[in-house]
């Protein structure tokens, strides 16, 4: 008996968020059973471009460095 109760608690809890935040109800009822990469999906395009972004920043200073560096060649 004790345990349904925390059941039903629990349930009033997740839809109580559910109602409060629309778009986030896959966080809400599904945040447990869903993997990291499962809950990235939805925020797929602003992943790829923040890693395109670190990977275009990092290729940039690299090749600055390296012309610094070789600076007397150029």
């Amino acid at each position: 008996k004790n345990n349904d109760l925390l059941n039903q608690t629990s349930n009033q809890d997740k839809l109580l968020v559910t109602t409060r935040t629309n778009h986030l109800t896959d966080y809400a009822v599904l945040g447990k059973n869903k993997g990291f990469f499962d809950r990235l999906g939805s925020n797929r395009f602003f992943v790829i471009s923040g890693i395109l972004i670190m990977l275009f920043s990092g290729i940039t200073l690299t090749y600055l460095i390296y012309k610094r560096k070789n600076k007397n060649q150029f």
